[in-house]
């Protein structure tokens, strides 16, 4: 029966490889394999598959997972996963393109790692090692490009007005949020609209691999009739004003989204 994958990977300093490492960068290291496996798992498939800890060492910064044997373990699946899960670590240190499954937010979660080499840190195991390399890349990867002008819809929720003037849009995707700046003189209309659901215009930002916009400049939006707050929002027109060229497994169509 062949081995159950695992993945070992070990965190240290960077200027002295054999000094202890602060307990709560360990902790914020630990948070950032599970928040990684977990989206790459979602991307690659096998929801079904769980881990186990394996390998962790004594007086060391090192960590050891093992996908976990079920009644419905799938082997083929589960090497899919962590092989995927390497070579995507080992594409963001080398500013490489990385698995074509893996969407924006599985790319985006790997910034847990950023944050811990951020502080002093580099992360390894037998075959590569994660440098101050890796969080450079991985910004580029998931930097806004050039905005477009157009529309986007959704449920508007959370408003701020601390240091800036934004608010939280939710498009009819699972998942998705969008920050929406805006300026004062719009602030009365924008409590009026929370928890209602609303058209915004004005400048749309994309990040690689993301069909909904990352951010938007709001300049002006309409709140929708109550009474068409019982419908799907899928069945608005214009929920989304398609980013040019992009398909995202999505069919899309200017003034509608269909999914």
């Amino acid at each position: 029966m062949p081995e159950n994958p695992q993945i070992f990977i070990k965190l240290v300093r960077d200027e002295d490889p054999n000094s202890h490492v602060d307990f709560e960068d360990f902790a914020s290291f630990l948070n950032a394999i599970r928040n990684s496996v977990s989206h790459v798992k979602r991307c690659v498939g096998g929801s079904e598959i769980k881990y186990e800890v394996d390998g962790l060492s004594l007086g060391s910064a090192a960590v050891g997972i093992t996908a976990k044997r079920s009644a419905d373990f799938d082997i083929e699946t589960a090497v899919d996963i962590f092989k995927t899960y390497t070579r995507t670590l080992k594409a963001i240190e080398g500013g490489n393109d990385v698995d074509e499954r893996l969407d924006y937010g599985a790319i985006k979660s790997f910034s847990g790692f950023a944050t811990v080499i951020n502080r002093g840190n580099k992360i390894s195991d037998d075959k590569f090692s994660i440098t101050s390399r890796f969080a450079t890349h991985l910004k580029s990867m998931l930097e806004k490009e050039s905005p477009a002008r157009g529309s986007v819809s959704g449920r508007l929720e959370q408003v701020s007005i601390h240091k800036k003037h934004a608010f939280t849009l939710y498009p009819p995707i699972h998942g998705e949020s969008i920050e929406c700046t805006f300026d004062n003189e719009i602030l009365p209309k924008v409590l009026e609209a929370v928890g209602r659901h609303v058209t915004v215009f004005g400048e749309l930002f994309y990040s690689q691999r993301k069909v909904f916009p990352s951010k938007v400049i709001a300049e002006s939006f309409e709140i929708h009739p109550v009474k068409d707050s019982s419908k799907k929002l899928l069945e608005i027109d214009e929920v989304i004003q398609p980013r040019p060229g992009y398909d995202g497994g999505f069919r899309m169509e200017f003034g509608n989204a269909n999914v």
